[in-house]
C-alpha cells in the first residue's frame, strides 16, 4: 500500500516534465511532415477521387499533434521508469517494458485521438467540402448526438495501444544499432525511428483501413455502420487485400515522419536533461 501511494521525486517529476515537452515539438514536426501523404491515405482507402487538397484539414491534427504527443510520451516515459526502476534509459528496459510503457501512452491519449481523427477523415475524405472544424463537428452532433464524435473509437483504442510495438521497434532498433540512446549517431537514430514507423504500421493498417471507413460515414445521410459490420463488409468487398489498400502511401509517409519524429523526441529530450 505505501508503494502505491508513493509521491515522484523531484527528479522523476523533471524527467516526466522533459518527456512532456520533447513530445510536443516533436509530435507538431512529425505530422506538419507527414499530412499531405496521410491524406492521399485516407482517399485512396476510401476509393475516393484524387484531389490537390493535399492539406485539407490539416489545422486541427497539426495544432493537436503536439498535445497528443505530449501526453503519449509524457506517459511513456513516466510507465517505462516506473516498470524498470533502476534503468536511466529506455534502450536498456527489458522489452515488454517498452511494449507496455508504449501501450500505455496510446490508452491515454484514445479518446481525445478518436475526435481529432473523426474530424480529420471527414475533412479528407471531402464529406464536407470547405468546411471548418467546428462546423464538422457541430453536424456530427446534429445527425447523431455527441456519441457521433467518438464514432470508430473501439478500432481507434486497438490502433492507439498498438503504440507498444512502435516504441518496441523503435527502441529495438536502436540497440541493434548499437549502444545507448544517448550514444547513437543521427543517421542511427532516424534510420530506427524510420524502421519503427513503417513496421509498426504494417502490423495494425487492417485496423485503420476499418477505423477509417468507420469514421468516414456521414450521421446525417443515416450512415451507422458498426465497427464489426464494417470490416465485414470490406472484406466482402474485397477480400483481405482490401485491408492493404493505401499501404504504399502510408508506408512512404511513415518513413519519413518516424524518421524525423522519434529523434526529434529523443534529441530534444537529450538536450533539456543536459540542462538540468
Amino acid at each position: 500500500m505505501a508503494d502505491l501511494r508513493r509521491t515522484r521525486s523531484p527528479r522523476e517529476a523533471a524527467a516526466a516534465s522533459e518527456a512532456m515537452v520533447a513530445g510536443c515539438v516533436a509530435g507538431s514536426i512529425g505530422q506538419l511532415v507527414g499530412f499531405p501523404l496521410d491524406t492521399l491515405k485516407v482517399r485512396t482507402q476510401l476509393q475516393a477521387s484524387p484531389s490537390m487538397a493535399l492539406f485539407s484539414g490539416w489545422r486541427v491534427p497539426v495544432a493537436t499533434a503536439g498535445a497528443i504527443n505530449c501526453a503519449n510520451f509524457g506517459v511513456y516515459d513516466s510507465a517505462w521508469r516506473h516498470l524498470a526502476k533502476d534503468v536511466d534509459d529506455d534502450v536498456d528496459a527489458p522489452s515488454h517494458v517498452v511494449f507496455a510503457a508504449g501501450a500505455c501512452g496510446g490508452f491515454v491519449i484514445s479518446p481525445v485521438s478518436t475526435v481529432i481523427s473523426r474530424v480529420k477523415v471527414l475533412q479528407q475524405s471531402c464529406a464536407f467540402p470547405g468546411r471548418g472544424v467546428f462546423d464538422v463537428c457541430r453536424s456530427l452532433v446534429e445527425g447523431g448526438g455527441m456519441r457521433s464524435l467518438w464514432c470508430g473509437f473501439s478500432a481507434n483504442f486497438c490502433m492507439e495501444c498498438c503504440r507498444g510495438f512502435y516504441m518496441l521497434f523503435f527502441v529495438g532498433a536502436k540497440r541493434y544499432l548499437g549502444g545507448e540512446s544517448k550514444d547513437l549517431a543521427l543517421w542511427k537514430r532516424s534510420l530506427a525511428g524510420a524502421f519503427a514507423g513503417v513496421a509498426s504500421w504494417v502490423v495494425v493498417y487492417p485496423l485503420d483501413v476499418v477505423k477509417t471507413a468507420v469514421q468516414a460515414q456521414n450521421p446525417q445521410k443515416g450512415e451507422r455502420t458498426s465497427t464489426r459490420e464494417m470490416a465485414l463488409r470490406l472484406y466482402r468487398d474485397g477480400g483481405v487485400g482490401r485491408f492493404y489498400r493505401g499501404l504504399g502511401f502510408t508506408v512512404l509517409r511513415a518513413g519519413p515522419v518516424a524518421g524525423v519524429l522519434l529523434p526529434t523526441f529523443d534529441l530534444t529530450l537529450y538536450f533539456l536533461r543536459q540542462l538540468r
